[in-house]
């Protein structure tokens, strides 16, 4: 979606894209906080582990389910569902979690970070702060709006617009887990040895049907490096 808003395939002349912190935030933590949980769930390679993680997370779902819901029966119902669930896990000795988007967040950066990242995620801490910030602008707090902005004196005027480098921090951030997520569901999921041909052919598609500025190559086949090693 992001992509699509800043360089779409199709750009129209007149278009003009204003960059402004909170979409940019707000979409990046959507994203983050949902690949989180999948890279959280496959993050381990034990199949045991990777059950109990995906219940711990059906266990929190369906807690927020039934505290959504307005019709008293139909509460109960829920209720009882997720205590069913809790005995049964409680009768084979497994313990679950109930972790929050924080712990799911900063697990999945680790995870990533360790495996995937080239020197572009950040570090733990700044993890926190990324998440932090695109949560407060998803809220509507004011102290994101303050911090991440860079001023500058012009002419006896000061003027204020969004930091570039931090909207780009969680952009980075987010597409770095959901494409790991993607890359493991592919691994578990058997299909590994038909990904690097996909992911050529997808390319070589995609970058056919980008506009070009005048005197790029025609075909990827022409880019100066490609492919890479």
């Amino acid at each position: 979606m992001w992509a699509d808003y800043v360089a779409p395939l199709s750009f129209h002349p007149e278009a003009v894209v204003h960059h402004e912190a909170r979409p940019a935030q707000t979409l990046a933590r959507a994203a983050l906080e949902s690949a989180s949980q999948a890279v959280w769930v496959m993050s381990s390679r034990d199949p045991r582990e990777v059950l109990r993680r995906h219940l711990s997370l059906v266990l929190a779902d369906w807690a927020e389910q039934r505290k959504a819901e307005v019709d008293v029966e139909r509460k109960e119902v829920l209720k009882q569902q997720r205590l069913d669930l809790l005995a049964i896990l409680a009768s084979h000795g497994v313990k679950v979690d109930d972790p929050s988007y924080l712990t799911l967040v900063t697990a999945a950066a680790d995870e990533v970070r360790t495996n995937l990242s080239d020197g572009d995620l950040a570090d733990p801490a700044q993890v926190e702060r990324l998440w932090r910030a695109s949560a407060g602008s998803a809220h509507g707090k004011m102290w994101p709006s303050l911090e991440l902005r860079v001023s500058v004196e012009r002419d006896g005027r000061s003027f204020s617009f969004p930091d570039a480098d931090a909207m780009s921090a969680i952009l980075v951030l987010a597409n770095r887990v959901t494409q790991y997520g993607v890359f493991r569901f592919i691994d578990y999921a058997g299909h590994e040895p038909q990904l690097a041909e996909r992911l050529r052919a997808t390319s070589l598609s995609w970058y056919a049907r980008i506009p070009k500025v005048p005197g790029a190559p025609t075909r990827l086949e022409d880019v100066s490096g490609y492919p890479p090693l």
